[in-house]
């Protein structure tokens, strides 16, 4: 009975595949190996034209199942994993078409171009060589050596190979743009705007000739080329929004726009506009720092898209630009709301998570990681994070053993063995961090990141000669890079060598101008030296180029008081707190200088908005149980935090205040 009830499942099942398919099936069934590696060659064929790539690809996979040395199935396979968008799966083929055919023509220059793009030149190169082999005029081979020669800077070469390409029948836009290419490394700019000419009116819709038409107008100058340019690659793809986008770039950076407004609303023109392009025109906005329209096209966006997790990121993002993190971690908390089951959900909840962790709400944060790590333990991010989390608490053994994984999940990351190392200084076990400092030497050579550790485990050894040594190697390897000359001005002020110290802050910040890091650093050593006026500015200065930097306005704020102008430093945190009126730090400074003024009804309101803004951090509650025991209040505010308790048990508020007072 159980047999006969299978055999009706089974049958209605397959009563609702089409009669063709079952056809197909059986004659397929009945035929011999190589009749059937040529019908799904020959039906793999008809959907590789018709540019039903899915389809195509498995046509083709199932002819060389039917056949395992069938080169060309394996070859036209790769190409429709191509046409699916799907570049690693296409490697695989054609290399299964050179294991059998090392001269294969069409997998060889599929297979240098795709190594050309993951910029492995030398590989590239033997591709195009072994192309050659098997035909020495083979058009696209010819363009693929000539695009590795320029890819090694020899234009000249690359020049003399593609010249006589022009003369053969089979010419394509990209022997135009290979050759522009040429002429621009020869810096011969009147070739390169001919050949361009040539190229545009030979082939007339070649997107890529528009735009690198446009790159040639813009460095030399002829603006109305530019635009012409952009223009035409708009009006040749107008499903894709990039032409449009690069356009409105464009004529933003020449004050007009009105016109780029116009366009970019052009692209959410319509009834049903996916959330791709909502992000781009948000990001551009965001971007030039128009936060209220990119807010206004975020409210757009979110209504169209209710549960998109990418619109709440790009709102995340925007909402740390201005220096909000209290906002960011909202956005984050609304993704855990949305669909569970969504690819980004994670990843909300490890951005949520960092960002607690960086808020100072470890137990938080180290909740959410478990989380993460619950429903997958091979999420390395997460482990980081989880490591971080470990050292903050103390916990060096556990953190060792985190960021363990992480090496060994990525070994080709130098991030997790620099953090292993760090865990291993911690613990006071330096001859085991200078074992994973090697080890990143050999993985990744000279890395800086290596070398200023090896320098910091030496000088923490009192080693202090080696540890210069190696900092000064360092930089020999790697002149100019900020981190190291960074180190080495740490190095120096630890040794009390003022002036070397300022010489390498110096040196650095004209690499990085405004860096937050390196200008706390030299504003501090002006400082230590009374030197407040230098250290004013230069925190000014800082300050203008990243406005939404907390360490920089409280370093700012401590040397306008240092220097005994009180009255700037008011001044500049009223400004704050008005145009960032969500601003928690900012806040929680001006009731400081508020309350040290005896100003405490001023200062308690400052304080109290402060902890509104972020909820569950101690430093504003400190300062209003500090400020309400100055003006003789602490009974009143004592009561105010325990009718928060009642009404909430875990109220932050209540808990942390009633604690303090």
């Amino acid at each position: 009975m159980n047999g006969v009830n299978g055999w009706k499942r089974r049958w209605r099942g397959w009563a609702v595949v089409p009669a063709a398919t079952v056809l197909l099936a059986a004659a397929l069934g009945c035929a011999g190996p190589e009749e059937k590696r040529s019908k799904y060659f020959e039906r793999g064929q008809d959907n590789f034209d018709r540019q039903e790539y899915e389809k195509a690809f498995v046509d083709f996979r199932n002819a060389v199942k039917a056949d395992p040395e069938f080169v060309e199935g394996y070859y036209m396979a790769g190409r429709a994993a191509l046409g699916k968008n799907n570049p690693e799966q296409a490697v695989k083929f054609f290399q299964n078409v050179l294991a059998k055919a090392p001269n294969h023509v069409g997998a060889n220059v599929e297979l240098g171009r795709l190594l050309l793009m993951g910029r492995q030149f030398e590989e590239a190169g033997a591709r195009a060589e072994a192309a050659l082999a098997g035909q020495a005029d083979n058009y696209e081979a010819l363009l693929l050596e000539a695009s590795v020669l320029l890819a090694d800077h020899k234009g000249g070469a690359a020049r003399d190979l593609l010249e006589p390409l022009l003369e053969r029948p089979e010419s394509t836009a990209d022997l135009f743009l290979l050759l522009a290419a040429s002429y621009r490394q020869l810096a011969l700019p009147d070739r390169e705007g001919e050949i361009l000419a040539k190229g545009r009116q030979a082939f007339a819709r070649s997107v890529p000739l528009a735009l690198a038409s446009a790159n040639f107008f813009l460095a030399a100058g002829d603006f109305s080329g530019v635009e012409q340019e952009l223009s035409r690659a708009a009006g040749l793809e107008p499903d894709n929004p990039a032409h449009a986008l690069r356009l409105a770039e464009f004529l933003w950076e020449r004050q007009r726009q009105g016109e780029a407004d116009a366009l970019l609303k052009g692209i959410l023109a319509g009834d049903q506009v996916e959330e791709e392009r909502w992000g781009a025109v948000i990001a551009f906005y965001a971007a030039r720092r128009q936060f209220t329209a990119a807010a206004a096209f975020l409210e757009q966006g979110l209504a169209a898209h209710a549960n998109s997790f990418r619109l709440r990121f790009l709102a995340k993002d925007i909402a740390l630009q201005q220096g909000e993190p209290a906002r960011a971690i909202e956005l984050l908390r609304q993704c855990r709301s949305l669909d569970a089951k969504n690819p980004a959900w994670p990843l909300a909840n490890r951005q949520l998570a960092q960002l607690l962790f960086e808020a100072g709400l470890v137990d938080e944060a180290e909740g959410l990681v478990a989380e993460v790590l619950k429903q997958n333990g091979q999420d390395l991010d997460a482990r980081a994070l989880s490591g971080a989390i470990r050292l903050l608490k103390g916990e060096t053994d556990q953190a060792i053993a985190e960021y363990r994984q992480v090496v060994q999940g990525r070994p080709e990351a130098v991030d997790g063995y620099l953090q292993l190392a760090d865990s291993h200084v911690r613990n006071r076990e330096f001859k085991l961090a200078e074992d994973v400092l090697r080890q990143v030497q050999k993985v990744a050579g000279g890395e800086r990141g290596a070398g200023i550790g090896l320098a910091r485990i030496m000088a923490l050894q009192g080693k202090r000669p080696e540890a210069e040594q190696i900092l000064r190697e360092t930089l020999a390897r790697d002149p100019g890079e900020p981190a190291i000359l960074i180190e080495l001005g740490d190095f120096y002020q630890a040794k009390g060598e003022a002036a070397a110290a300022e010489e390498y802050y110096r040196e650095a910040l004209e690499i990085v101008a405004g860096h937050s890091g390196v200008t706390l650093r030299l504003a501090g050593l002006l400082g230590r030296n009374e030197r407040w006026t230098e250290a004013i500015g230069l925190l000014n200065h800082a300050l203008e180029r990243e406005p939404g930097s907390d360490s920089l306005l409280g370093a700012l704020v401590r040397a306008q008081l240092a220097a005994g102008d009180e009255a700037e430093a008011r001044k500049l945190l009223v400004k704050r707190t008005s145009a960032r009126p969500a601003d928690g730090f900012a806040h929680n400074l001006l009731g400081s200088l508020q309350m040290n003024a005896g100003e405490h009804g001023a200062a308690e309101a400052s304080f109290r908005r402060a902890a509104e803004l972020a909820p569950g951090t101690s430093a504003p509650l400190f300062n209003l149980a500090r400020c309400a025991i100055l003006a003789g209040r602490s009974e009143q505010l004592l009561a105010e935090a325990e009718t928060a308790m009642a009404e909430q048990a875990d109220s932050p508020f209540g808990y942390l205040l009633a604690s303090l007072l």
